[in-house]
């Protein structure tokens, strides 16, 4: 009994240290960017008049996900949140459809479902996994069958680390594309209050490299409350395309921060010249939002003499046009 009461009181102890369970979901909004392998062309002498592959080596594009807590809808006597999906064609301009997502949330398991066939569902994210189990990840490509090597404690989130049981030669996270994208250091994993790191059944996120193989989305970026709280690697940014000529550039590439590393301020400016009107939220490294301020005209300065020593995220918002960076404060 001794015994039982002080593991007990050690597992109360930690509960307490780790603080409450966060939440996938933000309080008021919560978007999802994840990029997706798309078919080349189909004969050689169009490759002219096409655009060659970005930096991840293959013809792609993005998705965007966006929820919020005002859109939902019941399947089977269960709420989903709904979203609508954009691809990034003429992102800047007009945003195309791609497909509505469905989520649900189990806060006592720490699990996110989807809606799978006629009255079921099917588990997408889990962070009740532990060190040893499986999971099985539905595919239009065929299931995919995970194995769990680890639990780890990051920046106080529960972050679980998996790999691929079959389906080795999956693009982003398998282990036949080594050479092309072991820069990167991607990785399965399931991260607690952000999801799976790749796009865990959202519609439209499987696309063929060659006949009879699919691929896993990418997941780039996860936006909570419209502060960016995940990134996969930030030369890759929230964004990739192979869309080819046509497609306004993104503003992920023409906006500048500076200096940085930066001691008492950050400048915010449009490498274009043209003048800002939008918003600036800077978070930290756990996604809690320390300053927010308006950006107007051809450069804006923001003081950070009230911030700790450490890594931040400056998101500016202007309308549907999104741009973070990520800085130093010394």
């Amino acid at each position: 009994m001794k015994k039982i009461i002080t593991s007990a009181l050690f597992l109360f102890a930690l509960l307490n240290a780790r603080g409450q369970y966060m939440s996938f979901f933000g309080d008021s909004t919560w978007e999802y960017h994840a990029t997706c392998i798309f078919d080349p062309p189909e004969y050689p002498e169009d490759y002219e008049n096409y655009p060659p592959p970005g930096p991840l080596g293959a013809y792609c594009h993005t998705y965007y996900f966006r929820f919020d807590k005002s859109h939902f809808t019941y399947r089977n006597g269960k709420m989903y949140y709904t979203s609508l999906g954009y691809s990034d064609l003429n992102y800047l301009d007009s945003l195309v459809w791609a497909g509505t997502a469905y989520i649900r949330e189990d806060t006592m398991l720490g699990r996110l479902y989807r809606p799978y066939g006629a009255g079921s569902e099917r588990v997408i994210c889990d962070m009740s996994l532990s060190e040893g189990d499986t999971f099985i990840h539905p595919s239009s490509g065929g299931d995919r069958y995970m194995l769990v090597d680890s639990v780890r404690y990051i920046s106080n989130r529960k972050t679980i680390f998996l790999s691929l049981i079959n389906h080795q030669d999956d693009y982003f996270f398998g282990t036949g594309n080594d050479g092309l994208l072991s820069d990167y250091n991607f990785s399965i994993r399931f991260i607690e209050g952000v999801g799976a790191t790749y796009a865990w059944g959202m519609g439209t996120y499987y696309g063929p490299i060659h006949p009879q193989v699919y691929t896993l989305s990418l997941l780039l970026c996860m936006h909570k409350d419209d502060s960016l709280l995940y990134m996969a690697n930030e030369e890759l940014g929230c964004v990739q395309t192979s869309l080819g000529v046509g497609v306004p550039e993104h503003p992920q590439s023409c906006m500048n921060v500076y200096p940085n590393p930066a001691k008492e301020y950050v400048v915010l400016e449009k490498g274009t010249g043209e003048e800002m009107h939008g918003s600036v939220v800077i978070t930290d490294v756990l996604g809690r939002q320390c300053l927010q301020q308006r950006a107007e005209g051809a450069k804006c300065q923001i003081e950070l003499s009230d911030l700790p020593v450490g890594m931040y995220f400056l998101t500016y918002t202007d309308g549907n046009r999104k741009v973070t960076r990520k800085f130093l404060k010394k």
